[in-house]
């Protein structure tokens, strides 16, 4: 039963990023090349983590508009991930 509605939820959350995706436009993906270039990251990484929320393409939508935010952050972080060659301290 929990697993059935683990995968209706794993289905949704592909069907709003593919959502999200379309309706990144030429001004989203200018300012995500420009990120990718800054942080040394690939453009599509830096779409992956857009489209994880709502709220991000909300933010740019802000930023886009003619009376909008002046300004947006973006914070980036490298971090190794648990598992892979550290051993995880608690």
């Amino acid at each position: 039963m929990q697993a059935d509605v683990n995968k209706q939820r794993i289905a949704q959350a592909k069907i709003g990023r593919e959502d999200r995706r379309v309706k990144l436009d030429m001004m989203h993906h200018f300012l995500i090349e420009q990120v990718a270039v800054y942080c040394d990251l690939k453009p599509k990484e830096v779409e992956e983590f857009i489209i994880d929320s709502a709220g991000h393409i909300l933010l740019m939508d802000k930023f886009f508009e003619k009376k909008g935010s002046k300004c947006i952050v973006f914070v980036y972080q490298e971090a190794d991930y648990p598992g892979i060659g550290k051993p995880i301290q608690y």
